[in-house]
């Protein structure tokens, strides 16, 4: 893992409280900290919470990730590129979730659930494209006893789940954009692209069980 990295996507988790505290007296006293899945504000926190407080819950996350991918002698067979990608998830989704909140409180027109619907698209479609690429280990990618057990069948299920990856992907990405069905609809696409690479590598292992009795 690159240190600068992880040290440079730790840091940027902290710009929304930089931002918040630039904002502060702009901001109201509450403000919109979960939404629903429309997009429309369901719970609310006082400012100091939604500036300093959700940007710390975040930052533990990332060192979470940081030892997971980094530290973790689980993860010595992560390639780098993949790691790398891990470690920016979490500023990512920081950066948009603090531009949706700090949005919202001051009264912009943003669409919550277009934001993170267009989000989760481009998230499958980058990792859609890595799945393929990454290696056997404990620590990332479709980690179940089947694909854990067999190196096979953990490379050909990860081949699978990058293609589905990707195309649900750009329907989700697309959706976003066009508003073409109800986001309701993407999650439960984004849900079904989840289930089905396991299936897949169960019925694999089922196979192959089989091919080795007749054999």
């Amino acid at each position: 893992m690159n240190k600068k990295t992880a040290v440079f996507s730790m840091l940027t988790l902290f710009l929304p409280v930089l931002c918040g505290a630039l904002l502060w007296n702009r901001l109201p006293d509450r403000i919109a900290t979960h939404f629903d899945i429309n997009g429309v504000a369901d719970g609310y926190s006082g400012k100091a919470v939604a500036v300093f407080v959700l940007p710390l819950i975040l930052a533990a996350v990332q060192l979470a990730c940081i030892f997971a991918v980094g530290l973790s002698k689980r993860a010595s067979n992560v390639s780098g590129k993949v790691k790398n990608i891990v470690l920016w998830l979490c500023p990512v989704f920081s950066a948009a979730v603090f531009a949706c909140i700090y949005g919202h409180a001051l009264g912009r027109g943003i669409n919550i659930a277009a934001v993170f619907t267009a989000l989760i698209g481009l998230e499958f479609i980058i990792l859609g494209n890595y799945m393929p690429k990454t290696r056997q280990n404990r620590v990332i990618g479709i980690r179940i006893p089947w694909t854990l057990a067999d190196e096979t069948n953990w490379n050909r299920t990860h081949r699978f789940a990058g293609k589905i990856m990707v195309v649900c992907g750009f329907a989700v990405l697309l959706n976003a954009m066009l508003d073409i069905w109800s986001t309701a609809v993407s999650v439960v696409l984004i849900f079904v692209c989840c289930i089905i690479p396991i299936i897949y590598s169960v019925v694999l292992s089922g196979k192959n069980k089989g091919d080795n009795k007749i054999s």
